[in-house]
């Protein structure tokens, strides 16, 4: 399900480059992005809780995450 949440704000941050007033355009699309990088952040966490992911540093990926 959150793999899903990473593309369909990758999405987002796609559509929202096209939009014609620029301080909105910059606004939305980092915070598309940013949003997109959280979620692959935790993607990360998870496969290194549920062990597909050997020797993952969680403290480090939860920090990421929480930035």
């Amino acid at each position: 399900l959150r793999l899903g949440n990473s593309v369909e704000a990758l999405q987002a941050a796609k559509r929202t480059i096209h939009l014609s007033d620029s301080v909105l355009r910059l606004c939305l699309t980092i915070g598309h992005l940013n949003r997109a990088m959280y979620f692959a952040c935790d993607n990360v966490l998870w496969a290194g809780k549920t062990g597909i992911i050997s020797k993952l540093d969680q403290q480090k990926w939860s920090q990421r995450s929480f930035r």
